[in-house]
């Protein structure tokens, strides 16, 4: 038991009668284990506050964290478990590509040596794992993880290589990685995304890479040009926009959104402005936003912790409708970012009274993955850095003073 006294808590009737007997269970051993979050949700969360200088520092923490959780190997412990004061054995090669890519977007906005060599020990990390080979006198790249060779994994890592931007050290890996992502591509434009595994997966064109793939080939040929990187960007576009207009899809709509308004910037096409704008339009109608609208209404309701991933692609929605003057839609937008935003910053855990010295010592920077507190994963920590930092990029210093009140 880490926790240093139980508090009383008060859960509505109503609620457990929503969320059943199974859920009840789950709440008593929750309790048992001495770390739930459903007083905060309803007191602090509610009434939470965030501006600007709160914004840079959480984004700051949240880096922190990382460098505690660092491995002598250079990868990250994948999830700490606060009950148990222990690290899960779990690990997902993606993830672990996302935390650089995170750290690289902070590194960018607010340089630090502590993360930049933090930055160093995890591309080192990824490097042991990289398999070169040619293909039609083309010299690519990607990461093999034991037997696991994913397209989204070298796309991640491009990701973060290209945040970082450093071409002298890794401008010839950044372009190893991208031809292996534009000879992945399909005939109809979308990624395989088990490209040179011997084994394939599930779901062998995955909405994730698609959106992943995407971004990294069109942010690499922004940064090194390349037109092979270019037409695979327009293709997977021209893809997107048939597969994803009618049937829209969380996986690929924050990865997508960020590639579509990259290549935008390349090539300011009617059609990719009109994507954006419908992708976006219907993202804050589905529940990840919808729900914190509700919970800050004091509706019994507890929204997911997922709205942090969503807001990197609709902060890009609402940069592009203001910088279009479409003014009506950018302050829908808006709106909903600064709610997730709000909602989200009380995740970042844990209050120093509530634990051990040890634990809080551990845990404190890092993202809860939900409500009752039970972990911290690398993938919540880095969805919230990328968030923070684009909020501060784009939102007028006066948008990021938030609190309920903004919302009466």
């Amino acid at each position: 038991m880490v926790r240093k006294k139980l508090k009383k808590i008060t859960i509505p009737f109503r609620v457990l009668r929503r969320i059943g007997l199974a859920c009840i269970v789950i709440v008593l051993i929750v309790i048992e284990g001495g770390a739930i979050y459903y007083s905060r949700i309803n007191s602090q969360q509610r009434d939470q506050t965030l501006d600007g200088a709160g914004m840079e520092q959480t984004a700051r923490e949240a880096g922190a964290w990382f460098e505690r959780h660092q491995r002598e190997d250079g990868s990250f412990n994948y999830e700490y478990i606060l009950t148990k004061n222990e690290y899960s054995t779990d690990d997902n090669i993606v993830r672990q590509a996302g935390s650089l890519y995170g750290l690289a977007m902070l590194h960018r906005y607010f340089p630090d040596a502590g993360i930049r060599a933090t930055l160093s020990r995890g591309i080192a990390y990824f490097e042991t794992k990289i398999i070169r080979t040619e293909q039609d006198g083309v010299l690519i790249a990607y990461v093999q993880d034991g037997t696991s060779i994913q397209a989204n994994t070298a796309a991640v890592f491009l990701l973060a290589l290209v945040e970082l931007g450093d071409t002298d050290q890794y401008g010839s890996l950044m372009q190893e990685l991208g031809n292996y992502l534009v000879a992945s591509q399909l005939e109809d434009g979308s990624f395989y995304n088990y490209y040179l595994s011997p084994t394939s997966g599930c779901n062998p064109v995955s909405p994730y890479n698609n959106g992943e793939s995407f971004l990294a080939l069109i942010r690499l040929y922004r940064l090194m040009g390349g037109e092979p990187y270019l037409v695979a960007a327009q293709r997977i576009a021209a893809f997107s926009m048939t597969t994803y207009s009618a049937n829209p899809n969380t996986s690929f709509y924050s990865w997508g959104t960020q590639a579509f308004w990259e290549l935008y910037a390349v090539e300011p096409q009617d059609a990719y402005r009109d994507f954006i704008y419908q992708q976006a339009d219907w993202i804050i109608t589905t529940n990840t936003y919808t729900a914190i609208s509700a919970f800050l209404k004091r509706a019994d309701v507890v929204p997911g912790g997922n709205s942090s991933v969503m807001n990197e692609g609709l902060t890009m929605a609402y940069e592009l409708a203001r910088r279009l003057g479409d003014q009506g839609r950018a302050d829908r937008y808006l709106e909903n970012i600064q709610k997730a935003l709000l909602y989200n910053y009380v995740y970042q855990m844990p209050l120093a009274d509530e634990y051990s010295t040890e634990v809080y010592e551990k845990a404190r920077g890092g993202l809860c993955y939900n409500f009752y507190c039970l972990t911290q994963r690398i993938d919540m920590v880095h969805h919230w850095i990328s968030a923070c930092v684009e909020a501060l990029r784009y939102l007028d210093p006066g948008d990021l003073d938030i609190s309920l009140a903004s919302f009466q």
